[in-house]
């Protein structure tokens, strides 16, 4: 008999599968989700994937429930602990290295806290990869709307790795969940995540299924009108569909339009008033059973059903086979586990149950869990019940939100500190406890941390906790541009403090970094400029705030072109409470300053300390700390002419900035994005990640001149050179009111000089072009002298200065770290060297330009080196001329 749940109109599905299969076998994973409302076959067609990869790949299956939703891990430990199981000790040791070996541990023994180094996902990352080497592995999961939210961190952090390794991911996802994790969004948003949006079934299908159905059974062929009514009423989903064909059969009603108009719509609701109404004729063993499995979970054992319904087991297995005889709640497959045919079904069972009694019955299976000696699971059944357990329960909950802690998600800390709250504990507690949950959330959620944080500093009732507080919801507040707000929060908590404190220092910092963020209050730069000179002057530092200064103020020297911020930034960003700062609430605002000197001194010495960050950030699971450390190493990628690797982590930042709400780093990692996408002569992606800034061609505030510079590169690029000359001079305009001094931090002069030149206004773009010079050699670092060489060098009327000044650019650019530019220094250089007559020394120069451009990833610079354009402008100098 053809049943609704057979596989019909998946073809395209189907081939879309086995060609991420095919994928995956040779070594390009791929991430696929399928779409869909309820009931429309998700779940049928992830069976058919399984099937599909069974023959020669690992398969690992899991199935994400909302009772589940916030314990850590929980789908990484339904697919990676059986794979594990299945290995001899002898291919453990060969295919799991340490640190894969204790990231299994740390996420599955409830005895133990974790012990690995690395963050628990990079460390499932690495276990993962293992595994996949000598088979491919494919991992199922259903229902992912309901994932926890640090599996599908997970599966955030494999989407830009999968592509290189023999894994692909199959996932079902019910795109109408409200309460799915924010970062689904972001996944699903992904040029990598391959979509399959299930769309319902067509007439003709309805058709053949209805036809073949036992409500048809010795019936006449159906008329259109009924087939047309089946498909109206069920809207063609399957489930529903094949529900309808039920109420027909039983009804042993005539299969006729009027009939099926009688029953429609059949729908979820439908689904859930034949559920209660089956309970309500169910003898009262099995009522009591079904209800205590539905607040377990879809498929618990019949065991702990029975426990928790205080049946015994003799009774619990009568009770069952009264269930499997039921219509349709059930799986009527023998097996140990009361499993339901469907998470409606569940839905329906556990809805049907009184909140009272519901929560009575979630108590009850925390208490058993504990007992058992699974405080985690305990835990999740607490989340369940009514306010007002007291005091034993928020202790409970607490030892559940350090535990989610260690176990890398502080997502799910977060849950359990909010539920804490809801309780309620005493006022000093509360205090503790909003701070933590802001502090939680943070990580991760600067929107929401906003709000707790607000309420922990309200709440707190001494000065310092009040001040610690200030500095996390500053930092909040920033992250999402509010940053007036922040300046009023940082200020009043400044003169609660004692001056010779670290925490002192460290909220000085804060309130001296806004104008460096939120430039277009020159009032306040004013004001912060004078505090800053009695800080660069002032001896003491009490680390780890000390540090914190130290690289606030180097940020605005750079701002001013005083090459001794260098000096001062190494000085910090090195010491050894460095990393303590990286853990405290504000201090990522100072170490991104730290950073943006050492990337615009040409300092090689900032990698280091951005890995250590990147590593931090895994180690605390933050999306926050991962969006910021990757957007400046994204940066310092770009300044060095890494573009690939620049590219990636433009890329993740911007993912991580998202699911974060941490705004601000847009007008930071837009142009950078956007600039590297160039460098690669990718124009119109370039033109979409600066779009991600949302910034205008005017008035420009906040840090938008990065996002004006790069815009005008952008319309230069694309021939649109008066409207890239305007957008060069709004960036200069912008910056040198913020008292921007520096070619290093934004080059919009010589941006401008090309335009000019371009133009026929030669004289106006040497102005521009000499001045930058100026202020890059009082700089001194390589990468924005060599710039602003190369540019008067190619801005020159005659052969022999142009040589001149890009002889200079070669040799100043030649040991700097900054390969890209040397390459087109090199290029420009050897065009010059043509021009001269120096055919030799030129092609010498022209191959070397090439073999770095090739190894910067750079084919926009390669194909102008190949065809002898010059390596920027859009117009070629007038000593070019003749010799292209």
């Amino acid at each position: 008999m053809t049943s609704a749940e057979e596989l019909y109109e998946r073809t395209a599905e189907l081939d879309a599968l086995q060609s991420g299969l095919a994928r995956a076998r040779s070594g390009r994973g791929q991430v696929i989700v399928a779409m869909g409302p309820a009931g429309i076959g998700k779940t049928r067609l992830l069976t058919e994937a399984g099937r599909m990869a069974a023959a020669d790949c690992d398969v690992a299956v899991a199935r994400a429930d909302s009772l589940h939703q916030h314990l850590p891990f929980a789908v990484m430990r339904q697919l990676l602990q059986p794979l594990v199981t299945q290995l001899s000790a002898s291919q453990r040791q060969c295919r799991m290295s340490p640190a894969a070996s204790r990231a299994l541990q740390d996420v599955t023994d409830s005895a133990a806290l974790p012990q690995a180094e690395e963050g628990v996902t990079e460390s499932l990352l690495a276990l993962t990869f293992e595994l996949c080497k000598d088979k491919p592995l494919v991992f199922v999961v259903d229902d992912l709307q309901w994932a926890d939210t640090a599996s599908v961190k997970f599966l955030f952090h494999l989407l830009p790795l999968i592509e290189r390794q023999r894994c692909c991911v199959i996932a079902a996802l019910d795109d109408n969940d409200e309460d799915a994790p924010a970062l689904l969004n972001t996944i699903t948003a992904d040029r990598r995540c391959h979509l399959l949006r299930l769309s319902s079934l067509g007439p003709q299908t309805i058709a053949t299924i209805v036809e073949a159905s036992s409500a048809c059974s010795g019936s006449p062929p159906p008329d259109p009108s009924f087939l047309h009514a089946c498909h109206s009423a069920t809207a063609g989903n399957p489930l529903f569909l094949g529900e309808l064909l039920r109420l027909l059969a039983r009804e042993q009603a005539a299969p006729s339009a009027d009939t099926v108009a009688r029953l429609a719509p059949v729908n979820a609701q439908t689904v859930q008033d034949r559920v209660r109404t089956a309970l309500e004729q169910l003898p009262k063993d099995s009522g009591s059973l079904t209800r205590a499995a539905a607040a377990l979970g879809p498929s618990p054992s019949l065991a702990q059903a029975a426990r928790l319904a205080d049946m015994p087991l003799d009774a619990a297995q009568q009770a069952m086979e009264e269930l499997r005889r039921a219509d349709r709640i059930l799986d009527p497959t023998p097996g140990g586990d009361v499993r339901f045919v469907h998470p409606l079904v569940h839905a329906a069972v556990y809805d049907a149950v009184p909140a009272d009694e519901s929560s009575a019955a979630h108590g009850r299976a925390a208490a058993l869990l504990r007992a058992d000696g699974q405080p985690e699971e305990a835990a999740v059944h607490l989340l369940r019940t009514l306010p007002g357990g007291g005091f034993e329960t928020v202790h409970r909950l607490l030892q559940a939100a350090e535990l989610a802690w260690a176990r890398g998600s502080p997502e799910a800390a977060t849950v359990y500190l909010r539920r804490c709250v809801a309780e309620p504990p005493d006022e000093e507690q509360r205090a503790s406890i909003l701070y933590d949950l802001g502090r939680s959330c943070l990580l991760n959620d600067a929107a929401a941390a906003a709000d707790d944080l607000d309420q922990a500093y309200t709440a707190a009732t001494h000065a310092r906790p009040r001040a610690e507080a200030a500095l996390a919801l500053g930092e909040a507040l920033l992250m999402q541009q509010r940053s007036q707000e922040a300046m009023e929060v940082w200020q009043h908590a400044l003169a609660e403090v004692a001056e010779d404190t670290s925490l002192f220092q460290q909220i000085q910092a804060c309130v001296l970094s806004l104008p460096l963020y939120d430039p277009s209050q020159p009032t306040l730069r004013r004001a912060t400029l004078r505090q800053i000179a009695e800080v660069r002057s002032r001896a003491t530092r009490f680390p780890p705030g000390g540090t914190a200064l130290d690289c606030v103020v180097a940020g605005h020297d750079a701002v001013l072109g005083d090459p001794r911020a260098v000096s001062r930034a190494l000085h910090a960003l090195h010491g050894p409470s460095c990393d303590e700062l990286a853990d405290l609430p504000g201090g990522e605002v100072a170490l991104a300053l730290g950073w943006l000197v050492l990337i615009s001194g040409d300092q090689d010495a900032v990698l280091a300390s951005l890995d250590r960050a990147l590593a931090h950030a895994h180690r605390t699971e933050s999306l926050t700390s991962e969006a910021i450390t990757l957007t400046y190493r994204a940066m310092a990628g770009l300044a060095h002419g890494n573009l690939a690797q620049a590219e990636t982590d433009a890329q993740q930042a911007a993912s991580a900035a998202q699911a974060a709400s941490a705004s601000l780093l847009r007008n930071v990692l837009s142009p950078v994005w956007a600039d590297t996408l160039l460098e690669r002569g990718l124009l119109e992606q370039a033109e979409t990640a600066l779009a991600c800034a949302q910034a205008e061609p005017a008035p420009v505030t906040d840090l938008t001149y990065h996002v004006q510079c790069s815009r005008a590169r952008l319309l230069r690029l694309g021939g649109h050179t008066d409207q890239a000359l305007e957008a060069a001079l709004a960036a200069g305009q912008s910056f040198t009111a913020a008292g921007g001094t520096n070619p290093a931090l934004l080059p919009w002069m010589s941006e401008a000089a090309w335009c000019l030149h371009a133009l026929g206004r030669t004289d106006e773009a040497l102005d521009l072009a000499y001045e930058e010079l100026r202020q890059a050699r009082n700089w001194s670092a390589p990468r924005a002298w060599g710039r602003a060489l190369r540019t008067l060098g190619l801005l020159q009327t005659s052969a022999a200065d142009g040589l001149k000044y890009l002889d200079a650019a070669v040799l100043r650019l030649q040991p700097s770290p900054a390969r890209l530019e040397y390459a087109k220094a090199l290029a420009d250089y050897a065009a010059a060297l043509a021009a001269a007559g120096r055919q030799t020394e030129a092609s010498q120069a022209t191959a070397e330009a090439l073999t770095l451009a090739q190894r910067c990833a750079a084919p926009a610079l390669t194909g102008q080196i190949r065809s002898g354009r010059p390596a920027d402008p859009t117009t070629e100098p007038v000593w070019a001329a003749g010799h292209g």
